[in-house]
């Protein structure tokens, strides 16, 4: 039978800061995509001869929202369960 190695508190820990970083990246690509969305929102406020040709976003606006839920909320999971 084999043996389940033993987790040290510094594996555990190098693990939460390592899936937080990851988190945290994530988190701030989709802020970036949330901005984009503002300022392409904001443009078409304008009228058209102060309006820049700026391209609508890849992703629809309702994903972008949905992800930044999602990861914020993992996020908050995660750390949670490490003050746990």
């Amino acid at each position: 039978m084999s043996t389940i190695p033993a987790i040290t508190t510094a594996d555990a820990a190098e693990r939460y800061l390592r899936r937080r970083q990851i988190l945290v990246s994530h988190l701030e690509h989709v802020r970036q995509a949330r901005a984009r969305w503002a300022e392409y929102a904001a443009g078409q406020c304008l009228p058209d001869y102060l309006r820049r040709e700026i391209p609508p976003p890849r992703l629809p606006r309702e994903t972008v929202e949905r992800l930044y839920r999602l990861l914020a909320a993992a996020l908050a999971r995660l750390d949670e369960g490490a003050a746990a």
